[in-house]
């Protein structure tokens, strides 16, 4: 079964007004908007609007990928929801290991202090509550 492209409502488009000529705007249209920043597209009102098009188009947009999910084989559906997940901020967690003296050097760099002495330090203040 053939992928068919996702129509949207508000695609990337050139300002649809009129240039001091007479010959139209060459300039692109702001993101979920008909008219470039020069021509109305830097006004507050114009940005909502444009931003609450492009607002009405994510749950059709999910619901699509829901459905491309389904239709798509099992390697390339899961590319899709690990895509998706990953962009909601439910990806898989990254750990990051550092060793004492990595710690120790970030510590001596973040204070301004030299690394052997800090550690030197802390072996003391280690030793003397023993």
């Amino acid at each position: 079964m053939g992928i068919e492209p996702l129509a949207l409502p508000y695609p990337m488009r050139r300002c649809g007004k009129r240039t001091r000529a007479g010959g139209h705007c060459k300039s692109w249209a702001i993101q979920g908007g008909m008219v470039c920043r020069m021509h109305g597209g830097a006004a507050p009102q114009v940005k909502r609007a444009a931003e609450e098009r492009i607002r009405e188009l994510v749950d059709p947009a999910l619901n699509r990928l829901a459905k491309l999910i389904d239709d798509l084989s099992a390697p390339v559906a899961l590319a899709a929801v690990k895509d998706v997940l990953d962009r909601a901020g439910y990806g898989a967690k990254q750990r990051i290991e550092l060793t004492i003296r990595q710690q120790a050097e970030k510590l001596a760099a973040d204070l301004g202090l030299d690394v052997d002495e800090l550690i030197a330090e802390a072996e003391r203040i280690v030793a003397s509550a023993k």
